[in-house]
């Protein structure tokens, strides 16, 4: 088992970085993303507002590279 502080690092860390790299990592980095949710169930609110910052920010690079 890992402790909350692990599992912090490995969401933050791992997931968001994963998610912009090449398409194998992606796939991982969602797989990942689903176990969280599974494990977490009411405690993953705590990850709700790094997701949508990513969210976020992501939408913004996206909204500049249109222009």
């Amino acid at each position: 088992k890992i402790d909350e502080q692990h599992r912090n690092d490995i969401f933050k860390n791992i997931v968001f970085i994963w998610i912009n790299d090449k398409i194998e990592h992606r796939c991982l980095a969602l797989q990942l993303f689903i176990l969280f949710i599974e494990i977490e169930h009411e405690q993953f609110d705590q990850y709700l507002d790094d997701i949508f910052n990513f969210i976020e920010r992501e939408l913004n690079n996206i909204q500049h590279d249109d222009i």
